[in-house]
């Protein structure tokens, strides 16, 4: 999620790959706080093919203890990850919500997931719990990466799916 003045990016992220800081070539799952100037991330825990993979961004107010929290749930392991900003982010503030497959090094499609990535039960709420019902639109960075991969996208109201090659 992202705060409007762009200046804090809260999210849990699915990795294959290095990233410079962490990874090879297997899977993790971290959780990242990034401001314009630093990123900070969670300890990595271990994910495979086939896991459910659970991902969160809370705000929790001040009354309750004023912060920010990141976690990632690998459900098919039960191990978690998480991070807690000291700033407390309003999530009325919120502008934009985004699911995304970020492919950093990926030299051919086949470096891409198989049938593509998949996200299910999306929920997203304001501060006062009432539900928003996200209006998804696609994006698409693919031909400065891996030209030949054919990327789209469907989505519903709680559900996203990124593909290549379809």
């Amino acid at each position: 999620m992202r705060r409007p003045e762009g200046d804090v990016i809260y999210q849990p992220v699915l990795q294959y790959g290095s990233n410079y800081a962490f990874g090879g070539e297997y899977w993790r799952l971290a959780t990242w706080i990034c401001a314009p100037s630093s990123c900070y991330y969670s300890t990595p825990i271990a994910a495979s093919t086939g896991n459910t993979i659970f991902g969160q961004v809370a705000f929790v107010p001040c009354e309750a203890g004023c912060y920010t929290s990141v976690t990632a749930i690998n459900n098919s392991t039960s191990a978690r990850t998480y991070m807690f900003g000291s700033a407390y982010a309003d999530p009325d503030d919120m502008v934009s919500a985004a699911v995304t497959v970020e492919t950093y090094l990926a030299t051919a499609c086949s470096d891409l997931p198989a049938s593509g990535v998949f996200y299910t039960s999306l929920v997203l709420k304001k501060a006062s719990g009432t539900l928003i019902s996200p209006s998804w639109f696609a994006v698409s960075h693919e031909p400065s990466v891996i030209p030949s991969c054919a990327m789209g996208a469907s989505w519903t109201s709680n559900t996203v799916s990124l593909l290549h090659n379809y």
